[in-house]
């Protein structure tokens, strides 16, 4: 479990310093499995993004198991694509959920005309197990 948290911390380090990640490492259902791995079809979980005039609004649902979930942490990060194609950080937003399910939703206004997209890392804990998921949003244009 130290070492999920470990990454937990570095990918919320990382979106936070804008690092970027080529547009290819993403995938509609990525899944990044832990030394924990429960069972992800047992999970559901989303990540919309809408977007009005030069505003965005960043939706994350997730829901686990009601008899075994015991804690559900959400970091959302709002990217924009630049001229190379590559997705940088433009925004994020951290929420803990001490439940079997939760919905975070914020808004980001004032964007740039250009592509987003909302990443969201749902990390679903089951008393000391946990197992992270990453849902990515359809790209949206401002």
């Amino acid at each position: 479990m130290h070492k999920k948290f470990l990454a937990m911390i570095l990918t919320a380090m990382l979106a936070l310093t804008g690092m970027a990640l080529p547009a290819a490492a993403a995938s509609d259902d990525a899944i990044i499995a832990g030394d924990y791995l429960m069972s992800v079809n047992t999970y559901s979980a989303n990540s919309q993004l809408t977007v009005s005039g030069t505003s965005a609004v960043c939706t994350s649902t997730g829901r686990g198991p009601a008899n075994t979930t015991t804690k559900i942490t959400v970091l959302q990060v709002l990217e924009k694509q630049n001229a190379q194609g590559v997705w940088c950080f433009a925004a994020s937003w951290y929420k803990i959920a001490n439940t079997y399910q939760v919905t975070v939703v914020n808004t980001a206004s004032n964007l740039v005309s250009g592509n987003y997209r909302l990443k969201t890392t749902f990390t679903f804990y089951s008393d000391s197990s946990s197992e992270p998921v990453v849902k990515y949003s359809i790209t949206k244009t401002v």
